[in-house]
């Protein structure tokens, strides 16, 4: 996977053309301060963030985490559970890089879309295989979900990366990748669980409701999210538009970058 290369930041820019002395560089603290206001200040754009990575988070705790559980409860031994475990980790091993390339190739958009609405339609499958009871068709299922959670996941980094200007990428990129895995991570398996148990666990309806969820949420935010791939990155927007289809016009920045231009 490749990004763009990602120019000097303009404050230490700025400082390197004119100091004289340590005291012209700009204090970090000031400047890290200064870009988790300017994200907060319009949070937009960290709250797609957010929503992007909450769909892969919350599916591997589903296939992964939650599977133990699940699987075991009705009638798996531990042992081939934890060989379709083994098989998920050699799958996403191999899916992530390759997924990884095709993003370059056809941007991360389409990639992490196609994932968001494979986990909707697979989500029955999925478990439906799960519940079949055979042990060869329970790591097909896990498999199946890896797969779909690996394109989801692949392009994150970068995406993320990507949304945000060069003032604030690393807060606002890594602020949107930490609340993404503490919900989407944190909550699924909680989630699952309770819905689980209040269905009286002898149906696996909830976790496919569940997984459906991942897909719903990451989706829009997805499709709502410009394409970054090839983006010049000297573009330093603080906080990346939004997609030019939710505007209706491929391309057009919103009205903030637009009075700024007029500026």
């Amino acid at each position: 996977m490749s990004t763009a290369p990602t120019p000097q930041r303009p404050e230490r820019a700025e400082a390197a053309e004119g100091a004289e002395g340590p005291a012209a560089v700009p204090d970090p603290a000031l400047l890290r301060k200064a870009a988790l206001s300017q994200v907060l200040r319009e949070p937009r754009t960290l709250l797609r963030a957010c929503a992007v990575g909450i769909g892969p988070f919350a599916l591997t705790a589903l296939i992964s985490t939650f599977m133990l559980t699940y699987a075991t409860s009705v009638g798996y031994a531990t042992s081939d559970v934890m060989a379709g475990l083994l098989f998920t980790a050699v799958t996403g091993l191999v899916a992530i890089p390759l997924l990884s390339a095709l993003s370059d190739r056809v941007g991360r958009r389409a990639v992490v879309l196609g994932g968001a609405v494979g986990i909707m339609l697979l989500a029955a499958p999925v478990y439906a295989l799960v519940d079949a009871e055979s042990t060869a068709l329970l790591i097909l299922g896990m498999v199946l979900g890896q797969v779909v959670q690996s394109a989801m996941y692949a392009p994150l980094g970068p995406l993320l990366s990507e949304m945000f200007g060069t003032r604030v990428r690393y807060t606002g990129a890594s602020l949107g990748y930490q609340l993404a895995a503490l919900i989407g991570g944190g909550f699924t398996p909680l989630m699952a669980g309770s819905l689980l148990s209040a269905s009286g666990g002898v149906s696996s309806t909830p976790l496919v409701a569940v997984a459906v969820l991942c897909g719903l949420v990451t989706a829009p935010a997805v499709w709502r999210t410009a394409e970054t791939r090839g983006r010049d990155l000297a573009d330093d927007s603080v906080l990346r538009r939004e997609p030019e289809s939710s505007r209706g016009q491929h391309g057009t920045p919103d009205g903030a970058a637009q009075k700024g231009a007029g500026r």
